[in-house]
């Protein structure tokens, strides 16, 4: 199953040529993660908002692939992208271990998560160097290979 999440307008993601199994955006109504805890605590990696959100954990064991498309906001994904993750922490362990030195999740699944990343506005190269490395402390936490591919500009996802 493969999974585009994204932050377009829908009539600029019409536009794009992508296949997807399923498409999360923000035209799908998602509440903000509230840090309860309860995912990791009580619920086996199912948040507590009842929304379409709530089983992330059940939508990443499913997929073959994730392809996420996000604006480049100072080196961090949209605010939208940034709460799809954030209601995501239920796949990942709440316990903790070190990688080379740092502190990351222990890993839930042993599955490998493929994610291909496609960032826009991403003409800053401080930018560029501050979402490398939260891709790379996000590959650690959820164990996935990844690709990323910076555009410059939104129009260069249907050139």
């Amino acid at each position: 199953m493969i999974i585009v999440i994204h932050d377009l307008e829908e009539e600029i993601f019409n536009k794009i040529n992508i296949k997807a199994d399923l498409i999360l955006s923000p035209k799908d109504k998602i509440g903000h993660c509230m840090g309860c805890f309860d995912c990791w605590l009580k619920n086996d990696g199912i948040c507590s908002i009842p929304d379409k959100f709530n089983d992330m954990k059940d939508i990443y064991l499913k997929a073959s692939k994730v392809i996420v498309i996000s604006k480049n906001c100072y080196g961090m994904f949209s605010p939208f992208i940034k709460n799809v993750f954030d209601r995501s922490i239920g796949y990942i362990s709440p316990y903790f271990r070190k990688v080379f030195g740092e502190v990351h999740h222990q890993l839930r699944y042993d599955k490998v998560l493929p994610m291909e990343y496609i960032i826009y506005d991403s003409n800053n190269d401080e930018w560029i160097n501050t979402f490398n490395e939260l891709l790379k402390a996000n590959q650690e936490n959820f164990n996935n290979d990844y690709e990323v591919k910076y555009l410059n500009g939104i129009e260069e996802l249907y050139e």
